[in-house]
């Protein structure tokens, strides 16, 4: 009875303040509890999208600036014209913007999973961030919120949009009107990095500059040569915004303004400034500076002018104009009010960090980048790292300690030896003490860098609770009878998983992330060369596939073949269904791979997950997320390391 009086007193607060006028705060995690999926099921869609058309990419974030940029981040941009009112959308900035299918999909989903809880203002701003990540820029946390305009009007883009004629002066006054300085602006320019321009975007620089001379001098002549080539008078054609690089969000569009190879007149003319000028040199050769202040400069953009609280919509309909939903807005009022009375009751919790180190999911993500960035492989090891860390004492980064002089750790155990990624969680461990320090636990970093591993190389990004605590205690020892072994028959495998917690359904969906990464010939060589019956090989195996092992593994005098192989010999480095379709094609490499074909039950799911990739995707994050649970020290048990190396 006392639980529901303080929930419902919280309603209460909740509402007056909001009412009462202290709100336009917007929330980095504003759907963990209303629509915990949205910004899934986002990055998704653009996922796909870009995967489709890598050109999105870039549409994408220009549709968020010119959303922003008329009547702020309203997602009035998005709206169709009436017989009675051109659009903006329709206005001659406008009319090549790219990307609206992308948030129409979205939206949909969106619709089916939270219907009316999801503005399309808030898509957009997920839309254009996970674009930037996806053609190469550094993650970053949108705060969300934002609730839908219901005006758009033509005039108003052709007022507030600058020009691509823009000097600096314009440029900077432009900013200045929405609140952004003169450095956000040279930041947000280099969205330039990616796209493309259409030619009578700047064919003033090629014909009939001035009197005395048909081109702009301050443009590179090999660069205005090549651009007359590809544009000739009047042509309707396209260029890359960035010569050398256009689906690669990267510096070298600052590089190209300082060698006068910048396509737009608004992009050169940042070097005519000494003050911006020094900007773009500033950029021009450190990514780490750029990648981290555009995500600063976007994050400060999409909150112009915005609508929240109880003003403005949701649209169900991001092309139409609907009502205010004043209801549904007191309904996810209420919906947050709870879910913070009773927060404190659950044991890990999604944006556990957002209060106290707002940055640490993006430290690792940026050190998880870097690494699978330099080696692909990566990703597989740290995905790897996370699950033998769960199995054993628990999701504790029990496997992160070293051994000592009386104790043998579990790293160093026989099934550990192999382990990689250590020095990724190192990398994002010290950054996260020198941010933070003493906050961000080993455990979570283990979770955190399996999710974003997973989201680098094609899987569904997920929302990772955290909380965690770390464990003090690692003796090698443990490993026996936790892990399951590469002989396992589906048996086996199930005893394993059940005493964690986790059915056979999540076992074989977790079974999935062998499709990623590879195995040491040592792991499967049994099934090649053992000794019986059966010539010595495994007849479950596909003949063809057993050849190309043997050549891949040749056994070396009676010892144990050496190297390593895919375990997934289609697509490696991929996060996709090919290791069921290897399976159900007797291709499986490891005899607990090729097992699941061998049980009724667990058969009939890898079949399915061949034929449902979104399935298997769908169950994968969703079993990722329950073993990151298995064992977990939270509240005061445990220990927060600041070495993970070293207990404490």
């Amino acid at each position: 009875m006392e639980l529901v009086v303080a929930v419902a007193g919280a309603v209460v607060v909740a509402l007056s303040l909001c009412i009462g006028g202290v709100q336009g705060q917007l929330q980095v995690g504003f759907y963990d509890q209303s629509c915990p999926q949205a910004e899934v099921i986002v990055r998704d869609e653009v996922g796909k999208a870009v995967s489709a058309n890598v050109g999105l990419a870039a549409g994408l974030v220009r549709m968020h600036f010119h959303d922003c940029f008329v009547k702020g981040c309203d997602a009035s941009v998005l709206l169709d014209s009436t017989a009675n009112s051109t659009a903006e959308k329709d206005a001659i900035p406008n009319k090549s913007l790219r990307g609206f299918e992308v948030v129409d999909s979205a939206k949909r989903r969106l619709e089916s999973a939270c219907k009316g809880v999801v503005s399309c203002a808030d898509i957009l701003a997920f839309a254009a961030r996970d674009s930037v990540v996806l053609a190469g820029g550094t993650p970053y946390r949108v705060p969300a919120g934002r609730r839908d305009g219901n005006t758009s009007v033509a005039s108003d883009a052709m007022a507030n949009l600058p020009r691509p004629t823009s000097d600096v002066a314009q440029l900077t006054q432009s900013f200045a009107t929405h609140g952004l300085s003169q450095d956000d602006m040279v930041i947000l320019s280099g969205a330039h990095t990616i796209g493309v321009a259409h030619c009578s975007s700047f064919s003033s620089r090629l014909y009939g500059y001035n009197s005395s001379t048909g081109q702009d001098p301050a443009l590179n002549a090999a660069m205005a040569s090549r651009l007359s080539r590809s544009c000739p008078q009047g042509s309707a054609n396209t260029v890359a915004m960035d010569d050398g690089s256009e689906n690669t969000f990267d510096t070298s569009y600052y590089q190209n303004l300082l060698a006068g190879r910048g396509v737009l007149a608004s992009d050169q003319t940042l070097t005519a400034d000494n003050a911006t000028a020094a900007l773009v040199a500033q950029n021009a050769y450190n990514m780490y500076l750029f990648a981290t202040k555009f995500g600063q400069a976007m994050v400060k953009m999409g909150a112009i002018q915005v609508l929240t609280g109880s003003d403005g919509q949701i649209r169900t309909n991001c092309r139409a104009r609907g009502s205010r939903g004043m209801r549904l807005w007191l309904l996810s009022v209420a919906v947050m009010a709870m879910a913070m009375a009773t927060r404190s009751q659950a044991q890990l919790q999604v944006g556990y960090y957002d209060t106290l180190c707002p940055a640490a999911e993006i430290i690792v993500q940026e050190e998880v980048s870097k690494a699978v960035s330099g080696n692909p492989g990566m990703a597989a090891g740290l995905v790897r790292l996370h699950f033998h860390d769960c199995f054993v004492r628990g999701c504790d980064a029990s496997v992160l300690l070293d051994s000592t002089q009386g104790n043998r750790a579990e790293k160093d155990a026989p099934p550990n030896t192999s382990l990689r990624g250590f020095e990724v969680i190192d990398s994002a461990k010290s950054r996260l003490e020198t941010a933070c320090f003493g906050v961000v636990s080993c455990a979570d970093v283990l979770a955190f860098a399996a999710r974003d591993a997973l989201a680098l190389v094609g899987g569904n990004a997920y929302q990772v609770p955290g909380g965690r605590r770390d464990g003090n205690v690692s003796v090698a020892q443990e490993t026996n009878g936790n892990l399951p072994p590469p002989s396992a028959n589906v048996a086996q495998l199930n005893q394993m998983f059940g005493a964690k917690g986790l059915t056979q359904a999540e076992m074989v969906a977790l079974s999935g992330a062998h499709t990623i990464g590879v195995s040491h010939c040592s792991s499967f060589s049994n099934r090649l060369y053992s000794s019986g019956p059966n010539a010595g090989q495994d007849p479950s195996m596909d003949p063809s596939y057993v050849a190309a092992l043997t050549t891949q593994c040749p056994q070396q005098q009676g010892q144990p073949a050496a190297g390593m192989v895919p375990m997934d010999a289609v697509t490696p480095n991929a996060f996709d269904t090919n290791y069921y379709a290897a399976i159900v094609a007797n291709r499986g490499l490891l005899s607990s791979d090729q097992a699941l074909l061998a049980d009724q039950t667990t058969a009939a799911q890898v079949v399915g997950y061949t034929n449902n990739p979104d399935s298997f995707q769908t169950d994968f994050a969703a079993a990722m997320v329950k073993m990151g649970s298995i064992g977990v020290l939270t509240g005061n048990a445990g220990t927060i390391r600041t070495n993970c190396r070293v207990a404490s």
